[in-house]
Parts: C-alpha cells; sequence; structure tokens
C-alpha cells in the first residue's frame, strides 16, 4: 500500500500483522483500500506526536456472534487516544480533534468518514476503543455474506464511485467545482459553462458536501448522480484541507482529475499537491482568460490519451504531457495565439487524410493567410508533416498531416 514508506518518512513504526487466511474474498478491495488507507493516515497523525510513535495494524478472519465469516481490520496508535465524548463524533464528516495549526491541515475531519461510508456499504461495523497503553484502537468488522451490499452494479462495472455510472462520450468532460466561496464559486461554474466540451456537474462548497457527493449510487438520497471527469479544487475549505482531499479521493479509486485552483501559494503545498497527482495548479486571482488556457491544455491533454485505444506511443505519451505544459504566448512568433494554434493542432489530430490551408480555414472559419501561418510554424516545429499536393491548377499547394512516429507510420 505504500504505507511503510510513509511512515517510515515520519519516524514511525509501523508493524503489520496481516493472517494468511485473511483474503479479500468478495469484499470489494477498492473499499478495503479506502478502510485501511484512511485508517492508517490518521493512525499515522496522532502517533507522530506521542513518545514511541508506533502503529500496529491487523488484518485476519475471523467469526461473528452469528457465526457468519467475517474479516477484521485492526489499527492502533500510540496517540493520546480520544475521550469518550468524542469516539463517535470522529466519524461524522469535517469534525476533527486537531486544530488548523497542526501540520498543513491534512486529515481534518474527512477520511473517518469515509470510513465508516466504506463500512456501511458492506453491513460491517466501526468502533474506537482505548489502548492499554492510552492510544486509540480502531475496529471494523465486515461480514463476507454481506459484501454484496455495497458492490457495484451492472452500470456500475468499471468504477464504484459517485456518479461513475455509463460513461457518456468522453469528448464532453464533466466537471465538479469544489469552492466555498460563494462568489468564485458562481465564477468557476459560470466558467466552465461557457467552455466548449466542458459541462458543468455540480458544486460543492464544502469538504462535507463534497463527501455527500462522492457517496455511491443510492447513498444520498435526493441527489443526481452525475460523472465527474474532473475536479476544480480550492485547497482551503472551512473543513477540510486540499491536500487531504486529494489523497482521500486517491485512495477511493476515483477516475477523475484534479486542478488546484487556489490563492494558496506555499512552495511545499504546491509541491505536495503535484506529487499527489494534480495535473495543473491555478493561482487565484486569475482572469478568465487564463481559466479557458488551463482547461483548454486539459482538454488536449485528456484527448491526447483517454481517448486513445488502450496502446499508446512514445511520441503520444510525450505530446499529452506537452499539452499540460503548451507554449505561452511570448514564445510565439508574433501574430500567433496559442488557443488558435491548439485549435489547428486539435484539428489536424482529427483528420485521417492530409489538408491544406484552404480546408483548414473553412473548417475554422479563418483566412486562408491565418491558416497558412499557423499551418507553417508547426511544419517548421516539426509537429505536422508538409508534402507537395499533385494534380491541382495553378501555384503549388501543399497540404499537412498530423506528425506521427515511425513506429505508426
Amino acid at each position: 500500500m505504500g504505507k511503510a514508506a510513509q511512515a517510515n518518512e515520519r519516524g514511525i513504526t509501523l508493524t503489520s500483522q496481516i493472517a494468511p487466511d485473511a483474503q479479500a474474498g468478495s469484499l470489494n478491495p477498492v473499499d478495503l483500500v479506502t478502510i485501511i488507507g484512511n485508517l492508517l493516515d490518521n493512525a499515522f497523525d496522532e502517533a507522530a506526536g506521542s513518545e514511541e510513535s508506533r502503529v500496529l495494524l491487523v488484518v485476519r478472519r475471523a467469526t461473528g456472534g452469528n457465526g457468519t465469516a467475517q474479516l477484521e481490520i485492526v489499527v492502533e496508535d500510540s496517540g493520546n487516544g480520544l475521550p469518550d465524548s468524542e469516539k463517535a463524533k470522529v466519524f461524522e464528516v469535517g469534525y476533527s480533534t486537531k486544530t488548523s495549526a497542526e501540520g498543513t491541515g491534512a486529515g481534518r475531519g474527512f477520511g473517518l468518514a469515509l470510513v465508516r461510508q466504506a463500512v456501511q456499504r458492506f453491513a460491517g461495523t466501526v468502533e474506537v476503543t482505548d489502548t492499554e497503553d492510552g492510544g486509540a484502537r480502531f475496529m471494523v468488522r465486515l461480514p463476507y455474506s454481506a459484501a454484496t451490499v455495497g458492490a457495484p452494479g451492472p452500470d456500475r462495472s468499471d468504477s464504484r464511485a459517485a456518479g461513475h455510472r455509463r460513461r457518456p462520450p468522453v469528448s464532453v468532460i464533466r466537471v465538479l467545482v469544489v469552492e466555498d466561496d460563494p462568489v468564485a464559486a458562481d465564477a468557476h461554474a459560470e466558467y466552465v459553462r461557457r467552455l466548449d466540451g466542458f459541462e458543468l456537474a455540480g458544486v460543492a462548497r464544502s469538504g462535507a458536501e463534497l463527501a455527500v457527493f462522492l457517496q455511491p449510487a443510492g447513498e444520498a438520497p435526493g441527489r443526481a448522480d452525475p460523472v465527474v471527469d474532473l475536479m476544480l479544487l480550492d485547497m482551503n475549505l472551512p473543513d477540510a484541507h486540499g491536500l487531504d482531499i486529494i489523497r482521500r479521493v486517491r485512495g477511493l479509486g476515483l477516475p477523475l482529475d484534479i486542478i488546484a485552483i487556489t490563492a494558496v501559494r506555499d512552495l511545499q503545498v504546491v509541491r505536495s499537491a503535484i506529487s499527489s497527482g494534480i495535473v495543473q495548479y491555478l493561482i487565484k486571482p486569475f482572469t478568465y482568460s487564463a481559466f479557458r488556457e488551463k482547461l483548454g491544455a486539459y482538454r488536449d491533454f485528456r484527448q491526447s490519451l483517454v481517448e486513445q485505444a488502450t496502446a499508446t506511443t512514445q511520441a503520444e505519451v510525450d505530446q499529452a504531457f506537452a499539452s499540460l505544459r503548451p507554449a505561452t504566448a511570448a514564445t510565439l512568433p508574433k501574430g500567433l495565439s496559442a488557443e488558435t494554434l491548439r485549435a489547428v493542432s486539435r484539428l489536424l489530430k482529427t483528420l485521417r487524410e492530409p489538408t491544406s490551408a484552404i480546408e483548414v480555414s473553412e473548417a475554422l472559419s479563418m483566412s486562408r493567410v491565418t491558416a497558412r501561418r499557423y499551418l507553417e510554424y508547426l511544419a517548421d516545429q516539426q509537429s505536422v508533416l508538409r508534402t507537395p499536393r499533385y494534380g491541382t491548377r495553378g501555384r503549388p499547394e501543399f497540404e499537412y498531416s498530423w506528425a506521427r512516429n515511425s513506429a505508426d507510420r
């Protein structure tokens, strides 16, 4: 799970006792990763401030009171434990014993709520008690016979997350805005609506709302169940930190990308967000033009990889990552814009046959001279192939096609 390295980096001794017969069986392995991963994250936070700094993980097969086989997961830490008055509250979304000054704010009232949600999907139980040394002991019991309670149905075979049923054509990118400021949330939602190829999936104004949004189908009465491809995430929500949300989303195995949209300029937060897998980082305040530029680059990235077949080439991978970091207007020749350049590039990528400047100008509603300038620039950059077109009257004409590496020819 990668938790051993995490514990080592934080100076925590992690002891794992995994019984040989403790198999997942019919239990969804994604849910098990969510449960164990979030319990360990919470235990690491508690143990990091203790003298012994240790965490124990036990996974074993057991028999319930009614004779039903079940999987038991136990996580103990060497922290200060929990008062009885807080033992039930720790599973509530947004509740935390930590203050915002502790660490980066990660772990504030989000992870344990996701643990409870995952456990409830299997009609299981989770409780917290005290260890003999005064730390906290979390016990999860998951009956194998109830494993189908939260199992994905036929329409959710490739994803078990909220709103991830049969997906619409990937050419439409569904966007979830996560922003607590009402003015900014409305602005970002309107920005999304104005962009071609994007569609607003919803707006969450807190970690609590996001947790409800991420619940599997059927567990949030009255809520629609939309597909989400991209999350625009504010890093400072009133009840959760963006880094924590990113980790929890990744722990749930949700097939969505994240763009951080935030006023946070702290380099450590930026580096942590990048290492957690965000695809873009947009610092407030910004203009609509900057917003459009970032999402346009993401759209190119998605089309380069997500819409490819099951196999790809090195050139296509390189092009996909390059699209996330497009050349700025300052690096282009005078009179060329990055936005128009991307439009021309996208068109060429979709065409199976070479095309001419006249055909590009008609497809993109621009002058023939302008189309030729962009095509010639791409040809000079070796992004497109330029070849003579024979059989036409008058002046010689060139045709252009998107360059592929030798393995594609």
